[in-house]
């Protein structure tokens, strides 16, 4: 089971996930954080972590090293796999965090023409991909990661 917390360690987006599972063929037991922010905290989270002073969308920053498409051919993540990055607590491993910009989202929904719901459901789909290894320096990157996110955003 793949789950996400909020700040207020409220679980979230657990419809995404269940599709994210079944689409990369996750197997386990994981969980991720998810982090709000505004342009401004953004622009700073950015600098201080990749030394790029510009605001972004998104952001993740992942505590397990994965190859693009090799999730569901990981050892089943439990404590005994991934004793590193278990969390005694949640009874998971640790996958990371997904940082979004609030203001982003408002901006971009508009500017794509569609709701602030779908755009800020993308932005966590796009950014949980990222913790999986996915990136879009290429053009066959970038396609497969799209692909992706509309399976999972369907």
């Amino acid at each position: 089971m793949l789950k996400c917390f909020d700040c207020n360690d409220k679980s979230v987006f657990e419809d995404l996930l269940n599709k994210c599972s079944t689409v990369l063929g996750f197997k386990g037991s994981a969980f991720l954080e998810l982090v709000t922010c505004d342009s401004g905290e953004m622009k700073e989270i950015n600098f201080q972590n990749r030394g790029i002073d510009k605001n972004t969308d998104v952001l993740s920053f992942p505590m397990i090293n994965f190859t693009a498409g090799a999730v569901g051919g990981h050892p089943l993540f439990n404590k005994k796999n991934y004793p590193i990055d278990y969390d005694i607590n949640k009874k998971s491993v640790f996958l990371g965090s997904v940082v979004i910009n609030l203001d982003k989202v408002k901006t971009q929904a508009e500017e794509y023409g569609h709701s602030e719901e779908r755009e800020y459901n993308y932005l966590f789909t796009h950014g949980l991909l990222h913790l999986f290894g996915y990136d879009h320096e290429t053009e066959n990157d970038k396609r497969l990661m799209r692909e992706l996110e509309e399976k999972i955003l369907a």
